[in-house]
């Protein structure tokens, strides 16, 4: 059936994924050119974009085992091209000393450009920090001879093992590796073995001893028009995610593919129109889903999965290929040939609120968003709103999408929400050319103990670093807090606040602490079924989990409101630390702790268990919230369509804010989707597990919030 859910997609140059979601932003990038179609083939360009964040930044661009380097500066908001000589490229399969090294003294990104003539291919580089261990290749298809299917691992540390198990016929170094065999190869600091096939080497299963960056794609690959150059930085898998969407594309008339690779059995669900469908696989196994315009394409899977969006290639302007291909100086006005390309398609947890973006030169430039369908109207390109944009709703969802032409020609501007994350992507082309990657997300690089976890899993009481406090404020009958009864759908007593406590520019003077994952204020809020916000009742509301709980299974609800010098010193810590720019020291605070409960319908004593908490702090003018998510186990109790053994599937958790008018509230990203399992790895101050929000007049995270 088709399932209600809140979902995002593609995007621009840069963005990121799920459970230790990707970013774009750092210090050190290490990446290497594939082959792009023919070594000889005219009007060779390889090319990095890199973008500042800072002013007076200064990187430095090393080609290895080469006489290029190459000291720039870059200053913030200004994005800056670096032509690499045409050696950088790896031709065939072998061991190459032909990587690129990148390092900033301060955080930008970097995108890489590979063109030819009638060729040209584009990829987000991610900075170290995000690489990881194990990587599954996915080659689409194409078979004009003399290109390839391929791909490339790239080592950024001595010595690096890589294990390749693949898919497909190989030959390296005079020996022959059939499909099911297993290569071994041992990669100093910054060299990269490539492989290439006329065989299909998707779903090869990529391992590594130390953080390796993965490239794959096609030196040419073809379907529906002339071939392209098409390449891809993948995301290992702990970086994976499980709610995926895939908007179409208004000039494509035949069809296009969307991959989907699972590293472990799961089942996936998906929905190309109104119906939704359903699937199992096993891992290691790739699939292709054809996508249709003007139908979207909805993914959500029960585990981690990676999903690729293959532009097949099209016309623009009413003529086909057959028509347009001998007639390019006489071709009918507005008439394109969009040759193919790649995107690795971000999951929902990925989207950002603020994105850079570049549009390629002598190229049809388009944007292509996805927003909840009633934010769409707050969001700006180059600071302008969108004002003559067709958004079409996306079945099954709340969210809807939209396609937006740039001038052609290069091009460099923001594309943002105040508030509220989406989905964005950038894509082109020009005459038997065509280029698309996700854009360019313009916030904070995330900490590089959680990106390299190779789990993508946080423990049960993370720690911060090793000099600072749990995650979680102290709680307990031992720390002076009181305790909710142990009763389905049960409520703390009306607790009075000493100190009162502004939310959505309104005093509130008492508090309920509901079992169910809810703060209401003034008013008993006992809903177990996490609906849509906003409500219709008027109660204003924080939402740090709200979900079907049950103590009376397992675990305690504990709640208590404290002046203690030693907690408000945290807090004022604490806010001081993400608010850098609001004077506080904290007066109050509430802090509310659910630990280990289970969900309605679990088995007696269920090893699923949820732990989070809510801490509310004031200074008697400003209010903020930190919300700590310790362990996350389980989305949804049984009388809301869950699992009884597994605490997931039907109407997923959510959490956030109401101000109770009926028109103000913030939900937090993967809120009402599977993806809310993974809201403990997930943070807008770059913390797993954290999120912190200043509630006082509106909902507002920090400055450069993004969701890592």
């Amino acid at each position: 059936m088709a399932i209600r859910r809140i979902l995002s997609l593609l995007a621009g140059l840069i963005f990121l994924s799920g459970p230790s979601a990707a970013r774009s932003r750092g210090k050190e990038f290490i990446t290497a050119f594939l082959c792009n179609f023919k070594q000889h083939q005219t009007n060779a360009k390889f090319e990095l974009l890199i973008t500042g964040y800072h002013p007076a930044t200064t990187v430095v661009v090393t080609a290895n085992n080469s006489t290029f380097r190459k000291t720039i500066p870059v200053n913030e908001g200004v994005t800056v091209s670096i032509e690499l000589p045409n050696s950088v490229e790896m031709l065939g399969t072998n061991v190459f000393d032909k990587t690129v090294l990148i390092r900033a003294d301060k955080d930008i990104s970097v995108s890489s450009h590979s063109h030819k003539d009638y060729t040209a291919g584009a990829t987000v580089v991610y900075p170290v920090q995000q690489l990881g261990t194990l990587y599954y290749a996915l080659t689409p298809e194409g078979d004009m001879p003399d290109t390839f299917k391929e791909f490339a691992v790239v080592a950024s540390e001595a010595p690096t093992r890589v294990e390749i198990h693949l898919k497909g016929n190989v030959r390296f170094k005079g020996q022959n590796y059939p499909a099911g065999s297993r290569l071994v190869a041992d990669l100093d600091a910054f060299q990269a073995i490539q492989l290439q096939s006329s065989a299909d080497l998707s779903g090869t299963r990529v391992e590594s001893t130390k953080p390796v960056a993965v490239l794959s794609g096609h030196s040419c690959a073809k379907k529906n028009t002339a071939c392209d150059h098409v390449v891809e930085q993948l995301l290992p898998v702990s970086s994976w995610g499980t709610t995926f969407l895939v908007p179409p594309l208004s000039f494509q008339s035949q069809s296009d593919i969307a991959y989907v690779i699972t590293a472990q059995d799961t089942s996936i669900r998906y929905q190309n129109g109104p119906t939704e469908e359903s699937q199992s696989m096993v891992a290691g196994q790739v699939i292709q889903l054809d996508m249709q315009n003007p139908q979207p394409l909805y993914i959500s899977a029960d585990a981690g999965i990676q999903v690729l969006f293959f532009f097949t290639g099209a016309t623009n302007g009413g003529s086909s290929y057959d028509q347009l291909i001998p007639l390019f100086a006489g071709a009918p006005e507005g008439s394109r040939i969009y040759d193919p390309f790649l995107i690795n398609v971000p999951a929902l947890t990925s989207y950002c609120r603020l994105y850079h973006i570049d549009g390629m030169r002598q190229n049809d430039n388009y944007l292509v968003i996805i927003a909840n369908a009633t934010e769409t109207r707050l969001i700006k390109v180059a600071k302008r709103p969108l004002d003559s944009i067709l958004w079409q709703p996306i079945n099954g969802t709340e969210y809807s999408w939209a396609e937006y032409s740039l001038s052609t020609g290069s091009i460099a501007l923001s594309v943002e929400h105040p508030s509220s994350p989406f989905g964005l992507f950038i894509l082109g082309g020009s005459y038997r050319d065509g280029y698309g990657s996700a854009a360019l997300c313009s916030c904070r690089s995330a900490p590089s103990s959680s990106a390299l976890n190779p789990g993508g899993s946080a423990p049960t009481s993370p720690v911060l670093n090793s000099n600072e406090e749990s995650l979680l404020y102290p709680y307990g009958t031992s720390n002076g807090d009181d305790k909710n009864p142990k009763s389905d759908d049960g409520i703390s007593p009306q607790i009075f606040a000493s100190v009162p406590f502004t939310f959505y520019g309104k005093e509130h003077h008492s508090f309920y602490v509901n079992n169910n994952g809810m703060i209401s204020f003034g008013q008993e809020l006992s809903e177990y079924t996490p609906s849509p916000l906003p409500l219709d009742g008027g109660v204003p509301f924080v939402i740090p989990y709200w979900a079907d709980v049950h103590n009376r299974i397992s675990g305690d609800v504990f709640w208590r409101q404290t002046q203690d010098p030693n907690v408000l010193d945290r807090c004022t810590k604490n806010i001081n630390q993400y608010f850098p720019e609001i004077p506080f020291t904290a007066a109050w605070a509430l802090i509310a702790t659910w630990d280990r409960v289970a969900y309605f319908g679990s088995k007696a004593k269920s090893s699923k268990v949820n732990t989070f908490q809510a801490v509310l702090t004031t200074n008697r003018k400003a209010s903020f919230v930190i919300l700590n998510y310790a362990d996350i186990q389980w989305t949804t109790g049984a009388a809301n369509g869950g699992d009884p053994k597994t605490g997931l599937g039907g109407t997923p958790a959510q959490a956030g804010f109401d101000s109770g008018d009926q028109t103000n509230y913030y939900v937090i990203p993967a809120s009402h989707t599977p993806d809310i399992l993974n809201i403990g790895k997930t943070s807008n101050v770059n913390i797993p597990g954290r999120w912190v929000f200043q509630v006082n007049e509106f909902v507002t995270g920090i400055t450069t919030d993004c969701f890592i």
